[in-house]
């Protein structure tokens, strides 16, 4: 029964470490191009067919990209500069209501799952901060926005997308 399952795992990883990130969502253009077993310069040549510029260190690179409509910026992660992206980070700079409706609206439909929620509060003289965290699991990713409020009205949208097996 042990090797079966073993046999089984190492069977399907390769899928997921091939796959591509959200599953080619159209939704997210240059995002859905990259591959979870791409290699850095294979990103950046991605990013580059695109017309976009790049800035980068040994453990990210960083490019602006338009989601939803609204302008963001996207951060892949690496361990180190040799090795395959871990993460993909985007932080929004349309900070909405609208936007986050969106982005809640769009995940749940695409993975066919009610997401998890948690939510963390804590009052400071004057204002409240309160973070919200939605998140759903697929068969290769984790996706999950976190939102950040200062007396109800939004700082913070922050969407992280991580393989399942890293």
């Amino acid at each position: 029964m042990r090797l079966s399952c073993c046999v089984a795992l190492i069977a399907f990883m390769p899928t997921i470490l091939d796959a591509q990130v959200l599953n080619g969502d159209e939704q997210f253009p240059v995002v859905n191009q990259i591959r979870w077993d791409m290699s850095r310069d294979a990103i950046i040549k991605v990013c580059a067919a695109n017309n976009l510029s790049t800035s980068e260190n040994d453990t990210m690179l960083t490019f602006d990209a338009k989601f939803f409509g609204a302008e963001a910026k996207s951060v892949v992660r690496f361990k180190n500069r040799a090795q395959q992206p871990w993460g993909i980070n985007v932080k929004f700079k349309e900070l909405t209501e609208k936007l986050l409706e969106s982005l809640v609206d769009h995940f749940t439909r695409t993975t066919g799952e009610s997401p998890l929620k948690a939510e963390k509060e804590k009052n400071l003289l004057l204002i409240t901060m309160r973070m919200e965290i939605t998140a759903w699991k697929t068969k290769t990713e984790k996706i999950t926005i976190m939102v950040g409020r200062r007396n109800k009205a939004i700082f913070d949208i922050n969407l992280s997308i991580t393989p399942i097996l890293r």
